[in-house]
C-alpha cells in the first residue's frame, strides 16, 4: 500500500472505538497526525462515582460529540473518523452536519455486541482535499 509522506493540511483523527481495541502507535498510522480516542480507564484514584470517558460517550454519543466539537472547545472537527457501524445510524446527523463519507468499511468481529460492530468503517470529510481520501476503493 502507498501512503501521502506529505500533507498541505493538518489530518486528525477521531475513533470512537475503545482505546484497548485500537493498535494505532504499532501498525496502522504511518502519518504524523494528530489522534483522539476514547478512553476507558480504570479508577485508579478511587473516586465516587466514577464514569470514564467510553461510557459517557455511550451513554449520549451525539451530546459528547457536540460538546466535544463545539465552537467553544476550540476544537476542529476530525478530517476523519474511524467507528464501528453500529454507531452510523445514531451519529446520522453529525456526519452529515460534518460532510463526512464513509471511505472504508472492513470486517471486524462474527461476535459483535451494542458497542462493538460487525465491521469498522472509516469517515473522511468531503470538504478536504482528495488525498485525504486514500483510503477510498482501496480494500473493497
Amino acid at each position: 500500500m502507498k501512503y501521502p509522506t506529505s500533507l498541505t493540511v493538518c489530518a486528525s483523527l477521531l475513533t470512537i472505538r475503545l482505546f484497548h481495541l485500537y493498535i494505532i502507535r504499532s501498525c496502522h498510522l504511518h502519518l504524523n497526525i494528530s489522534a483522539r480516542i476514547l478512553t476507558c480507564e480504570p479508577n485508579l484514584n478511587g473516586i465516587s462515582n466514577y464514569t470514564d470517558e467510553a461510557d459517557i460517550f455511550f451513554e449520549n454519543p451525539n451530546k459528547w460529540l457536540d460538546e466535544s466539537y463545539s465552537a467553544q472547545s476550540n476544537n476542529n472537527l476530525p478530517t476523519h473518523i474511524v467507528m464501528f457501524e453500529v454507531l452510523s445510524n445514531t451519529l446520522h446527523a453529525f456526519l452529515t452536519k460534518g460532510k463526512y463519507k464513509n471511505v472504508l468499511s472492513m470486517f471486524h468481529t462474527d461476535f459483535p455486541s451494542t458497542r462493538i460492530g460487525r465491521y469498522i468503517n472509516v469517515f473522511s470529510c468531503i470538504e478536504y482535499p482528495d488525498q485525504y481520501n486514500y483510503f477510498e476503493g482501496r480494500f473493497r
